[in-house]
């Protein structure tokens, strides 16, 4: 296996769902370089947090390791849920394309909506074209930066 990268389980899907623009260029930056890391390589390992992770170290809603968005425990629910539904547990590195597999097997749009109706993304409709690529064998897309 080669690179690690630390996830929280709801990154998953947001890696699925970029397209080059998020909260700040640090962060956009950041995370199409762990998008293009995945993406060149099925066998880079991902492990699950459920804490800080590649993605919440640029991210400007992240202070003091934790995200401002999480204040009611929402992205962790989120995380929690997902995390149950792929059965992968946390702090335990498996290779990338087993994960987005796993995800594409397990995952529908009533379970997508059911785990990420409450982040602010989701009315966007950026999360169900995503799970839409997911299901079509089109695990991702090249970011626009």
């Amino acid at each position: 296996m080669m690179k690690t990268v630390l996830l929280r389980p709801h990154h998953l899907l947001c890696i699925l769902n970029f397209k080059g623009f998020g909260y700040s260029r640090d962060f956009v930056r950041n995370m199409a370089i762990i998008v293009k890391s995945v993406q060149k390589s099925p066998d880079t390992g991902i492990r699950l947090t459920s804490g800080e992770d590649a993605i919440c170290r640029k991210c400007p809603l992240a202070t003091s390791k934790k995200c401002r968005r999480d204040s009611d425990g929402t992205v962790t629910q989120m995380d929690r849920e997902l995390a149950q539904l792929l059965k992968i547990p946390y702090n335990k590195t498996y290779p990338a394309g087993v994960v987005f597999s796993l995800l594409r097997r397990t995952l529908d749009e009533c379970k997508l909506e059911k785990i990420c109706s409450r982040c602010h993304w989701y009315p966007s409709g950026m999360c169900k074209d995503g799970l839409q690529r997911l299901r079509k064998g089109n695990f991702f897309h090249e970011p626009k930066i």
